[in-house]
């Protein structure tokens, strides 16, 4: 019997011991080991570039810590009338409804960044700006030869001959912007962009939406 009050009055000072210690750590220290750090994710998606490549749709997805800083790997791709395509040119064939016949240059671009927001008075709105690399590759025609018209009833031909040439380019990415918290999970987007890279380079004003865990 004395043996059972005696392990009784034990776990009551163990018990007394653990609340006292309890009381002694500071509530922002309580409060930061209940809340551990959060990693923030979004896609981008659908994501509407206009510049001048004309219309460039594009994806991608953004890994974001506590501090603000983050990753982003973005693609945009897009096709629109070849600027080289000479001003005499007459495409052949039947044209579908909405089809031009001028021969089209596709344009993809490969964007890895930094990403850096800035968090001020408003909780919704969020400034934003991106720097990174890009890798481009463009398809388009080139070496027009003129073909001189045919005498033939049936001759449905362009009169022009051309090749297609890819080229392949690292440039410089920069990407200013803000998002509108709409909910803690979607966000819209609008920002301005460039792609700095030697002969041909690519700017555009874009348009999007994010989904995911924004805050």
């Amino acid at each position: 019997m004395r043996t059972a009050y005696l392990i009784f009055f034990m776990l009551l000072l163990i018990k007394m011991a653990v609340a006292q210690n309890l009381d002694t750590i500071p509530v922002k220290q309580l409060s930061r080991q209940q809340k551990p750090k959060t990693i923030l994710w979004y896609i981008n998606a659908p994501n509407l570039s206009y510049g001048n490549f004309f219309l460039m749709p594009g994806l991608g997805f953004t890994i974001m810590d506590k501090r603000h800083w983050g990753i982003a790997f973005e693609v945009k791709s897009g096709a629109a009338s070849a600027s080289n395509t000479p001003s005499d040119f007459e495409p052949g064939g039947f044209l579908l409804f909405g089809d031009d016949g001028l021969p089209d240059e596709q344009n993809t671009l490969f964007l890895l960044s930094a990403v850096r927001e800035f968090r001020g008075k408003s909780s919704k709105m969020i400034p934003t700006i991106q720097a990174g690399l890009s890798y481009s590759e463009r398809v388009y025609p080139d070496n027009f030869v003129y073909l001189p018209p045919s005498n033939g009833w049936f001759d449905f031909s362009s009169n022009y001959n051309y090749v297609y040439k890819k080229s392949k380019r690292v440039g410089l990415y920069i990407k200013p912007g803000c998002k509108y918290l709409l909910t803690k999970k979607i966000a819209a987007t609008t920002a301005l962009w460039t792609v700095l890279q030697p002969k041909y380079s690519y700017y555009g004003v874009e348009v999007g939406l994010q989904f995911g865990r924004l805050r």
